[in-house]
């Protein structure tokens, strides 16, 4: 009675017997199966969140180990609730082992939440630590549009003031414009001295 080992689960097996002589080897007829057993899910832990929002942020994880087969599947996924699965908002970062970087979009402003990496193979879904971050406020700075202060053929300033109330820095500012709607950073735009008040 021969024993085999070291088979993965649920793989298809071909099996022959054979025996040797000093005339060479023979082999019988050739029988499959597939293995069968409950298998191993992966191993994966979470990246921290960084780049974080009022309605983004940045997670990943790390798949340390396939368990007893590929690993077809992985991201993140994230809730308001704790514990959060694949049921629940996710990524599909590809497959296989090693880090990965995952874009976490369509969140609100000022809330709470919870993200865990996840990892899939034919034995179910592993997740990693869960990490919870919150998103940044709405109200961190507003910007009150006025009505343009002067308005030349090619030339428009546009006067733009800094919420007071509030505490905070702002790197870049000034205005941007186009010939269609909603223009932005990407069209033209102004470079203005930061400083607090009116542009």
């Amino acid at each position: 009675m021969s024993s085999i080992t070291g088979i993965d689960f649920e793989y298809s097996v071909y099996v022959r017997a054979y025996a040797t002589n000093s005339t060479g080897t023979a082999y019988g007829n050739q029988v499959s199966f597939t293995s069968t057993g409950s298998g191993t899910v992966p191993t994966v832990t979470t990246n921290s969140t960084t780049n974080i929002s009022q309605t983004s942020a940045t997670s990943g994880g790390n798949v340390t180990s396939l368990g007893s087969s590929s690993v077809t599947a992985r991201g993140v996924c994230w809730s308001t609730s704790s514990n959060p699965t694949i049921s629940n908002s996710h990524t599909t970062n590809g497959g296989g082992t090693g880090s990965y970087t995952s874009n976490i979009t369509g969140l609100t402003a000022n809330t709470p939440y919870y993200v865990r990496a996840y990892a899939t193979n034919s034995a179910g879904t592993a997740y990693g630590s869960q990490v919870s971050f919150t998103t940044t406020s709405s109200e961190l700075f507003q910007l009150l549009q006025q009505t343009p202060s002067l308005i030349l053929p090619n030339i428009c300033y546009w006067g733009r003031q800094c919420d007071s109330t509030r505490e905070f820095f702002v790197t870049i500012r000034g205005v941007c414009w186009s010939t269609s709607t909603n223009p932005t950073t990407a069209n033209s735009h102004t470079l203005d001295a930061v400083e607090r008040g009116v542009l």
